[in-house]
């Protein structure tokens, strides 16, 4: 047993009061004349003898009150562990594990309301005078400082999910640093409310000494099953107005169950337009393929929804695309007369828009309009075409002898090639000194390469090692030279889905453009009442655009110039909660006893008395109250043995 304070006892001193009362008090005899003595002599022995006893029970009664008075005051208590208690200062961190993994729900109710409740409770577990530390996923500037209890009880009961997500290294960091640079007087101690996903939470890093005890609370939910979204991703690299198209959607089952015929629909510009279904293995991924039509042209914003609870943060996936109504193409030749095969072969679809100039009448302000620029025996090459410089020809038969069908060229061009399939003869070409920094597409006999792409920058540039006159080569003529045609204008015209996680290094591109002084790009969100002005940088011909931490919730946002849409892009919460495999409390103290070394307790943040063992732990089992009901008793014995003994002195 120890004292909290122990100073009191000095107070029993004062225990020689009742025995000098005793000494001077009870031993004054009072006269009293009688008439006849002579039953006297028989009751003075028995008389005396209960006196006596009497007299000393009221001064071991008094004795006993006015010693546990005096303990009840210098509060005594069994200790609950090595640490003794103190009455210093004390400074406390508690860490609320607000990510979203945290909306499920728990035998006590929402997992998150429960973990604001257990802080509330570990705060009431200790002194008013003692300051605490509030700490979320978001590692707020204004959660980095000690505060009282009422204020602390205010900002957690603001506490709300966040689409952050740190790992037990970051927050025992922030928890350490914050902690040691506050003013206490006594070993600090971190609380962490937490679902402990094992995905976040490697107790491998745990430090093997600590100089701050660490108290994990650990909440159990319900139900582990979980419903996500992904990925969404086109089959064609273009779409086209008034054509079919194929958008997948891949749904992951993060449960241990199966889970049939999950609802699948896309919306675009608010609109539902497809619906499908798919069906999940335990721990599986599975794709649901949604057909439509492109109605409209220009920009499309659109979400992929299925519908799952508890979680549902990851239950949509927004993002934007492009719907060409004309593909503008522009052929730069040498001379305009003369049969052209590349006007043959896009004339045959009404999407494609193919004007041919020669080269000296080039409007070079034209060329951002068009999505593809074909140079046919251009003598001079601009230098910002950044093609390979040509040997001098070669006049010698050659022929094609092999496609590469992996290229993205001819990706779902071919469905099998024939063994002895007649390619293109090649009777006349030039060199490539840089060939074999591009990537071949068809290669001749020889080793020459044929056709060859390279990725200049962001582009992509095609070169081809002869011309098409029919003289050098039957290329034009060939079947080939149709689908190779319409490929690489299909690729020109190809918009990348714009979709981005919500994290700090995240961003989408556009093509660039001039914008003046004074004025800012926008990223806005009319749902989400959202206008920003993101960060970006120009680099090869676009912008890359950051959102900035100012965009903290998932949507469609519009980028503005000006006070018009340029562009769209999707913005959506990262999967990393999605996955809500979380150690079970036997899990979690089998895993920590492994670290050793380290202070560690944990708490079920299940069990409502959690703040009393808490208080048990820093006051450990406080005896003053039942000190202070003995006292009571004592002085009500005392009054009932003075009574007692007044009446028989009568």
């Amino acid at each position: 047993m120890e004292f909290l304070y122990p100073g009191f006892l000095f107070a029993l001193a004062a225990l020689a009061v009742p025995v000098i009362i005793h000494l001077f008090n009870f031993r004054r005899f009072k006269k009293i004349p009688f008439t006849n003595v002579r039953f006297l002599r028989d009751i003075k022995q028995q008389t005396r003898a209960q006196n006596k006893l009497r007299h000393l029970l009221t001064l071991l009664a008094r004795m006993l009150a006015l010693t546990f008075l005096v303990l009840a005051f210098a509060q005594p208590f069994i200790p609950a562990s090595e640490e003794s208690v103190t009455t210093e200062k004390q400074t406390v961190s508690v860490f609320v594990d607000n990510s979203f993994s945290m909306e499920g729900e728990s035998e006590a109710g929402p997992m998150i309301e429960v973990a604001k409740n257990r802080a509330l409770d570990i705060a009431a577990a200790y002194d008013a005078t003692d300051r605490f530390i509030l700490l979320t996923q978001d590692f707020d500037g204004r959660h980095s400082r000690a505060v009282s209890r009422d204020v602390f009880t205010e900002m957690v009961q603001e506490v709300d999910l966040s689409p952050k997500s740190r790992n037990l290294e970051e927050i025992l960091t922030r928890q350490r640093d914050l902690l040691l640079n506050a003013e206490h007087s006594t070993r600090p101690k971190a609380y962490i409310i937490s679902d402990f996903q094992k995905s976040r939470y490697d107790f491998g890093s745990l430090p093997a000494d600590s100089a701050v005890d660490i108290f994990p609370v650990h909440l159990e939910r319900n139900d582990l099953s979980n419903l996500y979204i992904d990925s969404v991703w086109f089959d064609a690299p273009v779409r086209k107005l008034n054509e079919s198209d194929l958008v997948n959607v891949r749904v992951v089952n993060a449960g241990d169950v199966r889970i049939e015929n999950i609802p699948v629909r896309l919306e675009i510009n608010g609109v539902q337009r497809a619906v499908a279904s798919t069906d999940a293995d335990p721990g599986e991924k599975s794709v649901a393929t949604l057909e439509y039509v492109h109605e409209t042209s220009g920009l499309q914003k659109a979400t992929a929804v299925i519908k799952d609870s508890p979680v549902t943060y990851d239950d949509t996936y927004h993002f934007s695309y492009d719907v060409f109504n004309e593909l503008k193409i522009l052929g730069v030749r040498n001379s305009l007369e003369g049969s052209d095969p590349l006007r043959n072969v896009f004339s045959s679809d009404s999407v494609y828009s193919y004007t041919s100039v020669n080269a000296r009448n080039i409007d070079y302000a034209a060329l951002a309009d068009h999505r593809l620029v074909i140079l046919d025996e251009v003598k001079d090459i601009p230098g910002g075409v950044d093609a390979p410089p040509f040997s001098p020809a070669i006049s010698s038969d050659r022929k094609v002898q092999s496609i590469n069908t992996e290229h993205p060229l001819y990706s779902g061009v071919f469905e099998n090639i024939p063994r002895n399939i007649d390619l293109p003869e090649v009777k006349k070409f030039y060199p490539s000194a840089r060939s074999a920094q591009g990537d071949p597409v068809m290669s001749m006999t020889g080793g020459n390469a044929f056709l060859t792409a390279y990725r200049p920058g962001r582009g992509q540039l095609y070169v081809q090692a002869s011309s098409l006159r029919r003289s050098d080569n039957d290329f034009s003529r060939h079947a080939l030279f149709v689908a190779t045609a319409l490929r690489i204008a299909e690729l020109s015209g190809a918009t990348a889905l714009r979709s981005i996680w919500l994290e700090d290094d995240a961003y989408f591109t556009v093509p660039a453009f001039n914008i003046t002084d004074g004025e800012n790009l926008h990223l806005v969100n009319a749902e989400a009442n959202a206008d920003v002005i993101p960060l970006y940088r120009r680099s090869e011909g676009r912008f890359f655009i950051n959102p900035g931490p100012d965009v903290g919730e998932a949507g469609i946002y519009s980028l503005i110039y000006n006070g018009e849409e340029v562009s769209a892009t999707g913005i959506n919460y990262f999967r990393e909660e999605s996955d809500l495999a979380s150690y079970m409390r036997s899990e979690l103290e089998a895993v920590i006893a492994e670290t050793g070394g380290v202070r560690i307790k944990v708490f079920d943040g299940g069990d409502e008395s959690m703040g009393r063992q808490i208080e048990q732990i820093n006051r450990g089992t406080p005896l003053w109250k039942i000190c202070l009901i003995l006292a009571l008793a004592f002085l009500l014995a005392e009054t009932l043995l003075l009574r007692r003994w007044k009446t028989s002195r009568v």
